[in-house]
């Protein structure tokens, strides 16, 4: 594993406490770029699920979907979408649920990646969708 990357850091600081990453290191195993981006894509859903979950069971009073677009220096347009969200403890919480590149920002385009979040997390809780629809955490 080369020694020079954040990731390739991370998992190096990470591994001085787990033999079993420290082994799959020196192994040099499942480290080429789409073996990382899948674990990552994966890693990322993990995190979804988990504070879906989170929201869930905490029984959201109310709630808003916030949509956010901005373009980053390379002229990309962003779409950011986060859950705003009051619990039975009556604390207003904001979580980030996506970040999207976009093609363009017309209100058709945005539309459809706001309702694909929707439907993502109407389904949050069924694996087979999330394995079914793997775009729409990228």
């Amino acid at each position: 594993m080369k020694k020079q990357g954040n990731l390739s850091q991370l998992l190096l600081a990470w591994s001085e406490n787990n033999d079993c990453l420290k082994e799959w290191i020196k192994e040099n195993r499942y480290t080429s770029h789409q073996a990382v981006n899948e674990q990552i894509c994966l890693l990322g859903q993990a995190v979804l699920r988990k504070l879906l979950k989170s929201i869930k069971d905490n029984q959201p009073s109310w709630y808003a979907v916030i949509a956010d677009e901005a373009t980053d220096v390379t002229n990309s347009e962003q779409l950011n979408l986060s859950i705003c969200w009051v619990g039975a403890d009556y604390i207003v919480r904001e979580d980030t649920v996506g970040l999207f590149r976009v093609p363009d920002t017309k209100a058709e385009t945005l539309f459809r990646v706001i309702k694909d979040l929707l439907i993502l997390l109407v389904n949050s809780f069924n694996q087979k969708y999330f394995s079914q629809h793997p775009n729409l955490l990228r």
